[in-house]
């Protein structure tokens, strides 16, 4: 919240929040409303609910909530969430969500940071109505309006009262304002965001020519160099009628490329394969646009060489609205047919340089994927092993991806902190699932001194071939001495002599390990080799993927294997966010877990109903069963069995 026009008006709003009932429905425990009005302090960890994504950048997406009649809109209902451009090609305009992460104050932007404290996105729904914009005048919303701080974050339209704008001409950061006056220094004005040289999101327009009318501009206010500013997300936002840009083009297979515009665009002129051209001479034989993406054209080719560098000259192609013709010999660079992922991540010993050699070039791989990782996923490509394989940001949202399943998959090479990925290109739009493929998964199989876990930090990265690969390390011993913080991120240290490695069972998206190591635990172990934080990690996919050879001291062998009616400790205790319960039962039967608070009373029921012999796990979110997050403080768990019953304790910190 920053402060404008005065004291009085931050006093005012405060009092607001005292002493009236805030226009937004609280979206689950918390509010954009009440996070704008200063409810909540900075660095206070924050989950909205429900909430509708109004634009999407390549740091982060605009929400907002709706207010208690159902409408959306109104002041204080926007946020500005940042996700590190993690929510690429996965989060788009429309979609319903459920936030969770920090509040912060970026530059006196409000933000909710999903980068820290565990932060998270998830898809409720997609395809719904985008809130109207808030019709509001320039002088409302400059650097002197008294709404400014209001419509942060808001979907908003200028000017209500004035259908003639004018544009001005850019400046050094290629921002622009856009004023009542077509004289200069006259009328009012607004700064305009230009972040059209971001290669992702929806932040894409071209800068009107100094001195264009426009009838409105759309746009989220954001705020950032001390400046209220419009952030128009494309041209159509700016009241105009747009010429096609040539977004990207891809490979879909060794005979087709898909070719992505800006804009819808007309039949006719898309169908002209004339008006495309391929640099390195292949002929394209025949153009269609796409029947339910007016923005997409498929071309066919002659059979193109895999991986070798290609690029397309586009002419003449326009635009379905107005019938705008796109400016001439527009390019766009990318590989041909289907590059291997060896080609990708292959790079000669010594590994001291962990980037790919095809580093930002766009790429179609095909390969089968080894673990799913929420809407991303692992791919591995036949024979397996070093250099084979990789992990793909290229969201699946709907697509049922499993293990075992082939994917065909567009999009740029990157490395994330050492970690080559193929990730989202704006505009490069293929992802095809073309089914189980008739060869199981490869695992390979590693000791510790293959893939210990700070190779890079000492210098000797001998496990960057297997990097992203399925592997299984053998008998290791639990070590959790030598983990920062293991209570929270999960994180541990296996032990086979004379090398260690490491795992994290809290890593992939949508993935609920139930096993809670301690040390002294003899495990074996199979999943994906990570590699972030400059830590190389195994990643077990589920419980399967986790072999118990002898167990610890909290349960033993006996316990584990259901001959004896166990609860073990919650593991982490005291904890913050969620907590794992063990038990086991010697017989099938009836089991009522539950959690009471200090004075008695039932605070959540984790479980009722009938469980089998064995060890069981479950896990406690700190929620009540009204699922409102309860207050820190001592809580007790209580297994009832017709074996008999177990007791427990658990803290809770805020």
């Amino acid at each position: 919240m920053k402060r404008f026009n005065g004291f009085l008006f931050i006093l005012c709003a405060f009092l607001l929040v005292s002493f009236i009932a805030a226009p937004g429905t609280a979206r689950g425990d918390d509010s954009i409303y009440d996070i704008e009005l200063g409810v909540y302090n900075v660095g206070d960890p924050v989950t909205v609910e429900g909430v509708i994504v109004t634009a999407t950048g390549f740091w982060g997406i605009n929400v907002q909530e709706p207010v208690a009649d159902g409408t959306w809109g109104y002041k204080w209902s926007g946020i500005w969430v940042y996700t590190g451009n993690t929510h690429l090609g996965n989060v788009t305009r429309g979609d319903i969500v459920n936030v969770t992460g920090v509040y912060q104050e970026y530059y006196e932007l409000s933000e909710i940071d999903i980068t820290l404290g565990g932060g998270s996105i998830t898809v409720v729904s997609s395809g719904n109505t985008l809130p109207a914009p808030v019709d509001v005048l320039i002088s409302e919303v400059n650097d002197t309006g008294i709404d400014a701080e209001a419509y942060e974050n808001v979907l908003i339209k200028v000017d209500r009262n004035d259908t003639s704008l004018f544009s001005r001409a850019p400046d050094t950061y290629d921002e622009w304002y856009l004023s009542t006056s077509a004289t200069i220094g006259a009328g009012d004005s607004l700064l305009m965001e230009h972040i059209s040289a971001d290669p992702d999101g929806d932040f894409l327009y071209e800068t009107p020519d100094s001195g264009t009318e426009l009838a409105f501009s759309i746009g989220t206010l954001t705020y950032n160099h001390n400046q209220y500013k419009l952030a128009p997300r494309d041209c159509n936002d700016n009241g105009g009628i747009c010429k096609p840009s040539l977004l990207s083009a891809y490979s879909t297979g060794p005979n087709s490329l898909g070719v992505q515009f800006s804009v819808d665009v007309e039949e006719a002129s898309a169908n002209d394969a004339d008006n495309y051209e391929l640099l390195s001479g292949l002929l394209i034989t025949s153009a269609q646009r796409d029947p339910n993406n007016h923005k997409k054209v498929h071309l066919t080719t002659q059979t193109q060489t895999n991986a070798a560098p290609e690029q397309i000259i586009v002419n003449a192609v326009k635009s379905e609205s107005g019938g705008l013709e796109m400016d001439p010999d527009q390019t766009y660079d990318f590989l041909a047919g289907i590059t291997t992922i060896y080609a990708i991540q292959h790079i000669d010993p010594p590994y001291t340089i962990d980037a790919s050699p095809l580093l930002g070039s766009v790429v179609t791989v095909q390969a089968t994927v080894t673990a799913v990782d929420g809407t991303y996923y692992f791919l591995q490509e036949a024979p397996g092993g070093a250099w084979h394989n990789i992990y793909s940001r290229i969201a699946a949202t709907g697509a049922g991806v499993r293990v075992g399943d082939v994917v065909q998959v567009a999009g740029e090479v990157r490395e994330y902190y050492g970690l080559t990925q193929i990730g989202f290109r704006n505009g490069v739009n293929h992802f095809v699932n073309l089914g189980g493929s008739r060869d199981a998964v490869v695992i390979t199989p590693v000791t510790a001194s293959e893939i210990h876990y700070n190779a890079w930090t000492v210098g000797l990265n001998e496990p960057e071939p297997l990097e992203s690969a399925l592997v299984h390390l053998g008998p290791a011993i639990v070590d959790s001495s030598l983990v920062f913080d293991d209570a929270i991120y999960n994180e541990w240290f296996l032990i086979q002599e004379p090398d260690t490695a490491a795992c994290h069972l809290a890593f992939l998206t949508g993935v609920t390990i139930y096993y809670t190591p301690c040390v002294g635990d003899e495990v074996e172990m199979t999943g994906v080799l990570s590699y972030d934080f400059s830590q190389y990690r195994v990643v077990p996919r589920n419980d399967d993927d986790i072999t118990i050879i002898s167990g610890c001291n909290i349960a033993s062998v006996d316990e584990l294997n259901g001959n004896k009616l166990w609860l073990s400790p919650a593991r982490p205790n005291p904890f913050g966010q969620i907590s794992s319960l063990g038990f086991g039962l010697p017989a099938k039967g009836q089991v009522d877990l539950a959690i009471y608070g200090a004075d008695g009373r039932l605070v959540r029921t984790l479980f009722n109903g009938t469980k089998e012999a064995g060890a069981h796990m479950v896990q406690w979110d700190g929620r009540n069963d009204a699922g409102h997050k309860t207050p820190a403080g001592l809580y007790f768990i209580r297994l009832q069995t017709p074996q008999g019953d177990r007791n427990g304790k658990v803290l809770i910190v805020r």
